[in-house]
């Protein structure tokens, strides 16, 4: 089964980073003192690419987000966890909800005072 430079985890930081107008942290998975994958403006991003036997489940660690978090917390930024299916178009994304809640009345506000 080969792979295809879509579906490894730099294209998919790349493809992150591009979509959030933010830059992929180099070798972030391989340093434990570097923060995520991805850093923007308002977001430190974790990517999983999983399913490389055609398996279409992921599982959630704890660790994952406790550690996104702690370092997003650190840089001001909201902590976002991102997982895609290879073989699979669709990115998904997984934020606290207190923090969606934030975004999202941030955005209304705005909305409101420019419309």
């Amino acid at each position: 089964h080969q792979m295809t430079h879509r579906n490894t985890p730099k294209a998919m930081e790349r493809r992150i980073a591009r979509v959030l107008g933010g830059k992929r942290i180099p070798l972030s998975g391989g340093l434990s003192f570097m923060p995520g994958d991805v850093i923007s403006d308002k977001f430190l991003v974790e990517c999983k690419l999983r399913g490389s036997s055609g398996k279409k489940h992921i599982s959630i660690e704890k660790e994952w987000l406790k550690k996104i978090e702690k370092e997003a917390q650190a840089l001001a930024k909201f902590p976002l966890l991102v997982f895609k299916y290879k073989n699979d178009k669709s990115d998904y994304v997984i934020l606290n909800l207190k923090d969606f809640i934030k975004l999202t009345t941030t955005q209304n506000k705005e909305g409101r005072k420019n419309g």
